[in-house]
């Protein structure tokens, strides 16, 4: 259909009535395009004549001067979807279509309309902005009586409308800052009760969120001399306010480093313990918002952050101190106290979040103190909610700060191997598997008979409920699914840490391997009822991502060498599922594998450790790794390539291709041609020794020992 025929098929059709208007416009907005404007011919296409284009426009005008309210909805909105497309027109008819909506915010109308006519307002003249004649006659004298239509229709109970009037209001602000410097106070008296939190269980986070930006962008109306001056104003004021915060939440006294010149006008706390503690909770969370709203705005200078006293405040709330108990103190006190606590931690997640994301590195000499104190409430968090906030913070500090610690990276890497624990198999789910596959070539006899000298295991009535199951590393919780996944995120920035010692990393690097195994061999691992809640097989594609992330990082090795488990890589490569995030990360380990091939830089002039000594299962492991691996608790099961190693002279029928690889790789030798990475060939890399069960298996994560 031709562009003039769709124009004016809509004019004789559609927009032939009022009623037609509104049943029609969801449809005639989506099939709108520039094309059908189009005045010039495109090829085979004719353009659109002008007098269509002005019986549009009259037909548009006609419909927001209609007396039914439902006619000037669709009009307003007809108008903001044509002045979208042809800028041009929304300059000749702005004015026009500023005098018929303006006066309709201080008239009862519905919210629909509200919305609509702020909608076309806020964006004629934030589009309009650049032209001096149209400011200078239209926007200047239009925009200040715009704002206080809109200060006037804050009060309106409509949540929504709500939202998009401060969202209105920060635009114009930044826009128009000394058409509002009158207005500032008027602002402000509409903001401070928003963020005080003294009613914030009727506002929406949504609607906190839009204050605290437009409280971030009044400092646009000091001009660009003092916005600077402005801006830091309001972020010592936010941190004075966080101290009485906390003074008041935990009951002691705190004078904050920081004495703002113009302080927030918050109302003062009430006298009842249980309304005060849940507002100044509540204030408490507005002000960690305000910090990302005020990080988020862009001074017109360069100012100065204190670092310092950021840094400060944020260890404080990551300690969440409780005062110790004592005679004179009030118990009901100290049990709010007590309440509060890991709200107070949660909110010092938020901001160090915040301050590692804007700050950067000049976070960096802070940043040691603030990964300690993620990583001991790591240590000590048992809810599946509260550990996935924790990782979700501590992942924004690692990727924008650095820690030069050396005992840091162990301590986090012993916090988060036990998060890992729901994926890997128990040590009667192996016994079982190792069973079938004995029963199924008829050689459990000679099995049992070649350990005589091992005391027989006894299987009690009742023991398959009382026992482990190979059903319990079955992930029932989407919280548990999004902790392993966050906790692979973790691990692997841990084992980019320099510092992280070599047993640990070796530790690391069979643990990736063995998960990447056991997700590959056990297609069910998805629960049904994360199927339903969060999506089973995406949570299972995600893990297959993040693992191969891992390994192809791992490739590289640590000492100018190729990973000794490259060739394990490159059969889980082959043999993964094609989902779009597994293939791109598929993608991105044979890129990696191809570097190792054809290097792009000169070989070391140094010698190369021989391929022996890169550790990489539980028969070749040092005493030191030994022994970590045992603190873990990852022993179940790792004895497995040991017996595997007993009977490779027994011929068994692999269950499946992941078997039968594990089969014909623990046949192989254990020797493998030391060629160095800058040399290494695809021909050069040869399978290592037996890997059933590298990484298999690991008991319940341990309890922490204070």
């Amino acid at each position: 259909m031709e562009q003039e025929d769709t124009l004016e098929s809509i004019l004789n059709l559609q927009l032939s009535s009022e009623t037609l208007t509104m049943l029609y416009l969801p449809s005639i907005l989506s099939l709108l395009s520039p094309e059908h404007f189009s005045t010039e011919p495109n090829g085979t296409k004719q353009g659109v004549s002008p007098s269509h284009i002005n019986k549009w426009m009259n037909r548009i005008t006609s419909l927001m001067q209609s007396k039914d309210a439902g006619a000037r909805w669709a009009g307003i909105c007809l108008a903001r979807k044509t002045g979208h497309i042809r800028r041009d027109l929304l300059v000749e008819y702005a004015q026009r279509w500023i005098n018929l909506t303006l006066p309709l915010l201080s008239k009862t109308e519905s919210p629909p309309v509200w919305k609509a006519s702020i909608d076309l307002l806020v964006y004629i003249f934030m589009n309009t902005s650049h032209i001096a004649d149209f400011r200078r006659q239209v926007s200047t004298p239009t925009v200040p009586k715009l704002t206080t239509a809109l200060l006037d229709l804050f009060l309106k109970p409509d949540l929504s409308l709500k939202i998009l009037i401060i969202s209105s209001l920060s635009k114009l602000v930044t826009r128009f800052p000394t058409l509002h410097r009158a207005l500032g106070p008027n602002i402000l008296g509409i903001v401070y009760p928003v963020l005080s939190g003294a009613s914030t269980s009727s506002y929406s986070p949504e609607l906190i969120r839009s204050t605290a930006y437009l409280l971030a962008s009044m400092h646009h109306l000091d001009g660009k001399p003092g916005a600077p001056l402005a801006w830091r104003n309001t972020l010592d004021a936010t941190i004075a306010e966080v101290w009485k915060c906390m003074s008041h939440l935990q009951g002691q006294v705190y004078v904050s480093p920081i004495s703002p010149k113009k302080p927030f006008g918050f109302p003062s706390l009430p006298s009842d313990p249980l309304m005060s503690y849940q507002v100044a909770l509540d204030r408490l969370h507005t002000l960690i918002v305000i910090f990302e709203a005020l990080f988020s705005a862009n001074p017109t200078r360069s100012v100065l952050v204190p670092v310092s006293d950021l840094a400060q405040l944020t260890l404080h709330l990551l300690r969440g101190d409780i005062p110790p108990s004592s005679s004179q103190v009030d118990f009901t006190l100290l049990q709010l106290q007590r309440q509060v606590a890991p709200k107070l931690v949660e909110e010092g997640e938020c901001l160090a979040a915040t301050l590692a994301y804007s700050l950067r590195q000049n976070l960096t000499p802070h940043a040691t103190s603030l990964v300690s104190s993620f990583v001991y409430h790591l240590e000590r968090e048992k809810s599946s909610r509260r550990i996935n906030h924790l990782l979700h913070s501590l992942q924004a500090v690692l990727d924008h700060t650095t820690t030069h610690s050396t005992l840091l990276p162990a301590r986090l890497f012993r916090a988060i191997v036990p998060k890992l624990s729901a994926l890997l198999p128990r040590k009667r789910a192996i016994e079982t598997t190792t069973s079938q596959g004995a029963t199924s070539n008829g050689l459990r006899d000679q099995l049992g008979s070649s350990r005589k000298s091992k005391k027989r295991q006894r299987d009690f009535e009742g023991a398959d409920v009382l026992g482990v199951s190979s059903a319990d590393n079955l992930l029932d919780d989407p919280e548990q699914a999004q902790t392993v996944l966050l906790a692979l995120d973790i691990l692997q920035r841990v084992l980019r840490m320099q510092h992280l010692s070599a047993s640990l990393h070796s530790l690391g690097s069979r643990l990736v391997l063995g998960l990447q195994l056991h997700v590959i061999s056990d297609p069910n691992l998805a629960n049904p009822s994360l199927l339903t809640s969060s999506g089973g097989n995406s949570f299972r594609n995600q893990l297959q991502s993040k693992l191969l992330k891992i390994q192809g990082e791992l490739s590289l090795g640590t000492a100018g060498h190729a990973w000794r488990g490259l060739t394990l890589m490159t059969d889980v490569l082959r043999h993964c599922d094609m989902d779009s995030a597994v293939s791109e990360a598929a993608i991105s380990g044979f890129s990696t594998i191809d570097s190792l091939i054809h290097p792009r830089l000169p070989p070391p002039l140094r010698s190369l450790p021989r391929a022996e000594s890169i550790m990489l299962f539980r028969v070749e492991e040092p005493k030191e790794e030994r022994e970590q691996r045992i603190e873990l608790r990852l022993i179940d099961g790792l004895d497995l390539d040991v017996e595997v190693m007993e009977r490779r002279d027994v011929e068994m029928e692999p269950v499946g291709p992941i078997q039968n690889r594990i089969l014909e790789h623990a046949s192989s030798s254990t020797k493998v041609d030391p060629t160095p990475a800058s040399v290494i060939s695809s021909s050069s890399i040869q399978a290592p020794p037996s890997f059933t069960a590298v990484f298999a298996t690991s008991m319940p994560a341990p309890a922490v020992q204070e």
